[in-house]
């Protein structure tokens, strides 16, 4: 599957502090989105969604619990990222996330 031109972000560690604000704005915004969405394209998102968050939950209910309340969250990323309409075709690429691609991804809680 060809995603277009490779638009990767960030080439070093970047770690970036996400708060409940952060949170509540950024599922605002998906909110918004997905009224411009068909049905299935909305019920792919959503259990996307939900697999990633039970993950996270799986991996760490601590960060799951701190997400839902007011501390502050720190993802690290080393690597390059690439676009979001990237990363969402290798998710659904088999194999592709296997190979790592030389990103790295880490969530932690603060305090």
């Amino acid at each position: 599957m060809d995603a277009g031109p490779s638009r990767h972000r960030r080439c070093a560690i970047s770690e970036v502090r996400i708060s409940h604000d952060d949170l509540e704005s950024l599922g605002e915004k998906l909110e918004g989105f997905g009224v411009q969405l068909t049905e299935q394209e909305r019920v792919l998102l959503g259990a996307v969604l939900w697999l990633a968050g039970q993950a996270l939950h799986d991996a760490s209910p601590a960060i799951a619990a701190t997400a839902r309340k007011s501390g502050q969250i720190v993802v690290s990323v080393e690597g390059a990222l690439p676009s979001i309409k990237e990363q969402f075709a290798l998710a659904f690429t088999p194999g592709a996330l296997a190979a790592g691609d030389g990103v790295h991804a880490n969530i932690n809680i603060v305090g």
